[in-house]
C-alpha cells in the first residue's frame, strides 16, 4: 500500500493519502511507525496504524473528558464505551491514563469528600454511597473518610439543625427532634454526629403550642363543638408531639 501524501491538519493530526483515500492520523502514530514522508507500507502495517490511531483517538478524548472534571476509572470506562471504543482499547487507554496520573481514585475520593463538605450538608454514609456508585472500592472510601476530622461533619450537621430550627414555628420540641433525626439519617449521618446536638436544641415550645392550639381549634370548630371538639383538638396536638 502506498502513502502518496502527508499533510498537517490541526493540532497533532495529519492527513495521509493512502491508496487515494484520506486518513486522519495522529502524530503519535506517525512517530511510532517512523512515517515522515510518502512511502510504501504493507497491508499488515496499515492495519496496525489504524489500530494505533484508534487508541490515540480514544486516549485524547479521555484526556479532554478528564480535563473538564476529575473522573474515576469507572466514569472514564463508561465514557469510552459510549464512544464505541473496543474493550481491549479501553483497557489499554485506562492503563496509560493511570500510569500517567490522569486517573487516581484516591485523589478523586479526597477531592470529592472535601467538595461535599464545602458545598453540601451530606454526611459520611451518603458520601460513601455516591463514591461507591462511581466505582470506588470500599477500602479506599473507608480510609479517606476516616482521615477526615469528625468535627467537620459534626459542624455540617449543626448547620443543618440550625437552619431547620430557625424556620421552625410549629410543633413540639420532641416532634422537631424526631424530624431532624430522620433528616440527618437520610443525609448520611450516624447518631454519633448529631445525638448531643439534638439534645441541646432550644425552641419556644409554649408559643408554638398556643399558636397550633388556636389554629386547630379554629379549623375543627367548623365541624365539632363542646367536649368532642376538645377531644379532637387534644388528638391533633398530641400528633404534633405535645404532651400537655
Amino acid at each position: 500500500m502506498k502513502i502518496t501524501n502527508i499533510k498537517r491538519t490541526s493540532g497533532s493530526k495529519y492527513e495521509l493519502l493512502i491508496e487515494g483515500k484520506k486518513n486522519i492520523i495522529y502524530e503519535d502514530v506517525l512517530l511510532e511507525f517512523n512515517i515522515y514522508k510518502p512511502c510504501e507500507i504493507a497491508k499488515e502495517v496499515y492495519e496496525q496504524i489504524i489500530a494505533s490511531n484508534d487508541f490515540w483517538e480514544g486516549y485524547y478524548k479521555a484526556i479532554k473528558y478528564i480535563n473538564f472534571k476529575m473522573r474515576t476509572e469507572k466514569e472514564v470506562y463508561q465514557k469510552l464505551n459510549s464512544l464505541k471504543i473496543s474493550k481491549q482499547q479501553i483497557s489499554k487507554i485506562i492503563f496509560k491514563l493511570k500510569e500517567e496520573g490522569y486517573i487516581d481514585n484516591k485523589k478523586y475520593v479526597k477531592a470529592f469528600i472535601l467538595d461535599q463538605l464545602k458545598l453540601t450538608l451530606n454526611g459520611p454514609k451518603k458520601i460513601a454511597i455516591q463514591l461507591k456508585q462511581k466505582g470506588i472500592s470500599d477500602i479506599i472510601i473507608s480510609k479517606e473518610l476516616q482521615a477526615i476530622d469528625k468535627e467537620a461533619f459534626k459542624n455540617n450537621a449543626q448547620r443543618y439543625i440550625n437552619k431547620k430550627v430557625k424556620v421552625n414555628n410549629s410543633g413540639s420540641l420532641a416532634r422537631l427532634q424526631l424530624k431532624l433525626k430522620n433528616d440527618l439519617y437520610n443525609l448520611g449521618y450516624s447518631e454519633e454526629y448529631y445525638e448531643d446536638l439534638l439534645e441541646n436544641i432550644c425552641i419556644d415550645e409554649e408559643t408554638n403550642y398556643q399558636k397550633d392550639k388556636l389554629k386547630i381549634e379554629k379549623t375543627l370548630a367548623k365541624k365539632y363543638s363542646g367536649e368532642e371538639l376538645e377531644l379532637k383538638v387534644k388528638q391533633k396536638l398530641y400528633a404534633l408531639g405535645y404532651r400537655k
